[in-house]
């Protein structure tokens, strides 16, 4: 029979792809079922509920079980490993750190309704900074969602119905931009400006429009032509004009 030799994988000689990984008791029973690419099993992991962390007591106590996985796959075996050994919160051979039933991050975790009011509580009127928004958004562009959890999340929002409040509050938000979008159009008209022009124009240059058109326009230059030149070139333009103005 031909052995086959298992990969000793390290923190430095990384399984390729998405895999799954178990921390293990000195007897060899795990106490944590975990997935995710590169580093993931030799960092520190935590405790959503107290804030604690941890990692594997030594690197020869992480066992890689599947590796080279899709991320769907590995979300499969952690659930199906989890499901096997057991999501308990005690000793005895048992998982000890999975505080979900895994597949998706902390969806699964087992949160009883009065931590969900006192969660929610807690977060009432809080508003996040804007730089906090921005990276937020950042972090987020261009990321692709699995097919899986898509899925999973348009059919937990078949049905759902917003609140009457905040219907209203929606609606209210959307006639405030028609508005303002509606004067920023009417102010663009006055002026003469096209209005995806006047939309890209400082603050300062829409204040100076009319002036700035009339500049424009006599040096022989659209607004549009004239907004993407620099000052120098503007200044080189006038002074153009007035010796023309001269010689004739």
């Amino acid at each position: 029979m031909t052995s086959i030799t298992r990969p000793q994988f390290s923190a430095t000689n990384r399984p390729t792809g998405y895999y799954t990984y178990a921390y293990l008791r000195e007897n060899g029973t795990p106490w944590y079922i975990g997935k995710g690419t590169a580093r993931r099993a030799w960092d520190r992991h935590g405790n959503p509920n107290t804030k604690k962390t941890w990692r594997a007591p030594s690197n020869d106590r992480i066992l890689i079980l599947k590796w080279d996985l899709t991320e769907a796959a590995a979300h499969r075996h952690e659930m199906y490993l989890i499901g096997i050994y057991g999501n308990a919160f005690t000793d005895g051979g048992l998982l000890t750190r999975n505080f979900t039933d895994g597949g998706e991050g902390c969806s699964g975790r087992v949160t009883s309704e009065e931590t969900k009011a006192k969660i929610s509580a807690a977060n009432a009127g809080k508003d996040r900074p804007q730089e906090l928004r921005e990276r937020i958004s950042r972090s987020l562009t261009g990321r692709v969602q699995p097919r899986e959890l898509v899925e999973r999340r348009k059919a937990s929002r078949q049905g759902y119905r917003h609140a009457v409040e905040t219907v209203a509050r929606i609606s209210a938000t959307n006639s405030a931009t028609k508005l303002a979008s509606d004067a920023s159009a009417t102010k663009a008209a006055e002026v003469g400006v096209p209005h995806d022009v006047w939309q890209t124009m400082p603050k300062q240059a829409r204040k100076h429009a009319a002036k700035y058109k009339a500049r424009a326009e006599a040096c022989g230059y659209t607004l549009t032509e004239w907004m993407g030149m620099t000052r120098g070139e503007r200044c080189s333009a006038s002074k153009r004009r007035y010796f023309q103005q001269q010689a004739a």
